[in-house]
């Protein structure tokens, strides 16, 4: 998975990501995750990585649970809430607002809440929400256009 801001371009193998700065170096977002990155979107200073993982490792080796989607803030991995019951394939970043499509069904907000979401669903930066009814098979690409989600 790929995903460019300005001069950045990152790049997610397998279990890890990293940021090249444009001109001659890489650099290890955090030791990694437990499992396999599938997709990688950006949006401002925050890039954004989804797929089957459970767990990512910030820089100084402390294990956050994330539940398939994380959040980098330029520092750390945050969770989005409980995050999802099942993998990852599709990000798009609209705003405020963080899609995400895949096999999962289930969302889980921050206080515990779980949302039926049906392989689509929207975070606001605060709450897991479905979009419409959902998708009845995996999702495996998303994109926004204007407000348009396709």
């Amino acid at each position: 998975a790929l995903a460019v801001s300005g001069t950045n371009i990152f790049a997610a193998v397998y279990t890890g990501v990293a940021k090249w700065d444009g001109g001659t170096n890489w650099s290890p977002l955090g030791p990694g995750f437990n499992s396999w990155v599938s997709v990688l979107a950006v949006s401002g200073t925050n890039l954004y990585a989804g797929g089957n993982f459970t767990i990512a490792t910030n820089s100084g080796g402390a294990p956050v649970t994330v539940n398939r989607i994380a959040r980098w803030d330029g520092n750390n991995w945050s969770a989005f809430g409980g995050g999802l019951n099942d993998d990852v394939n599709a990000l798009a970043v609209s705003g405020t607002n963080v899609y995400a499509g895949g096999g999962f069904t289930r969302a889980t907000n921050s206080g515990g809440a779980s949302v039926t979401v049906n392989r689509i669903a929207r975070w606001d930066g605060d709450t897991w929400s479905p979009v419409g009814s959902g998708m009845n098979n995996s999702v495996g690409s998303l994109a926004v256009l204007g407000t348009d989600l396709s």
